[in-house]
């Protein structure tokens, strides 16, 4: 039960944050508008916000909606499809 909270709360919801940022180019890459995601947490993903625990291991939809806009903004222009995200290159670092 106590996992949410802390540090492990922390890694947790950095990893959440990783998952959307790499969710952006998932979409791109597979002919989908990234810009969907943003629109989902502002409009229906806002409602599943809250709760005991989302807010701990997750960021509020807000957040998730601001992250993602921002992982769009900072494509390369011209970037190819498919395109290797940098946050792939984290994958074999330590959380923490």
């Amino acid at each position: 039960m106590f996992r949410e909270l802390g540090r492990n709360g922390r890694i947790f919801r950095s990893t959440e944050d990783d998952a959307d940022r790499l969710g952006v180019h998932l979409l791109r890459n597979a002919g989908w508008d990234p810009t969907l995601a943003v629109a989902f947490w502002k409009g229906p993903g806002s409602r599943i916000d809250g709760g005991i625990f989302y807010s701990r291991t997750h960021s509020s939809a807000g957040k998730r909606a601001e992250l993602i806009a921002a992982e769009i903004a900072a494509l390369p222009p011209g970037a190819p499809i498919p395109y290797r995200p940098p946050v792939l290159a984290t994958r074999n670092q330590p959380l923490g």
